[in-house]
């Protein structure tokens, strides 16, 4: 049916790789009726994916890769609802040396590949992580001592609580957003 074109609307989401160029070609004319589930056709869209796909400079691509976005929140082919942000979490006194994927600012474990998994150590073996700065360092590391030697857990209580404001914030906000305009009237 979606690869049909009948449908009014569906709901789903997508995880882009971190380079964009195959979530890229979804969205060109060629994939009508295969990856291009939108129905969604624009000629310089496609020119301009030939372009960056073939480009050598690096800012020359990203300014046509940016002008494709542009293109499409414009046209709308997709009307995105939510942008989903992944939690992780990750037990430093047992395991390190996760490198964010992109770096900087990326994900830990639900990457492109088994890299992360081949170069995670226990926590007691990891030393420096091979002076990868970006990678999650061993617990003992990542714990400052004031001068009597105790622990920051009580900088962690106070961003930890305001942390917790925000969520169920978040949450009351989200409640009443999802009355009807007549219950809000």
């Amino acid at each position: 049916m979606i690869l049909e074109g009948n449908f009014d609307a569906f709901q789903w989401g997508w995880y882009v790789e971190p380079d964009p160029d195959s979530m890229l070609s979804y969205l060109t004319c060629d994939q009508l009726g295969g990856w291009n589930d939108a129905w969604y056709c624009d000629e310089e869209y496609d020119r301009l994916y030939k372009e960056q796909n073939a480009a050598l400079d690096e800012n020359e691509r990203v300014e046509k890769v940016k002008r494709m976005q542009q293109i499409l929140f414009e046209d709308s082919p997709y009307l995105v609802t939510a942008f989903n942000t992944i939690g992780e979490a990750v037990r430093t006194d047992r395991f390190a040396c996760f490198q964010p994927q992109p770096d900087p600012g990326g994900i830990w474990l639900f990457q492109y590949g088994i890299r992360n998994y081949l170069q995670a150590r226990p926590a007691a073996e990891a030393g420096d992580c091979d002076g990868i700065s970006s990678a999650v360092l061993p617990a003992a590391s990542l714990t400052s001592t004031d001068d009597d030697g105790g622990s920051n857990s009580g900088t962690w209580l106070v961003v930890g609580g305001l942390a917790a404001l925000v969520v169920v914030g978040g949450g009351v906000w989200g409640m009443k957003r999802r009355t009807s305009a007549g219950d809000r009237e």
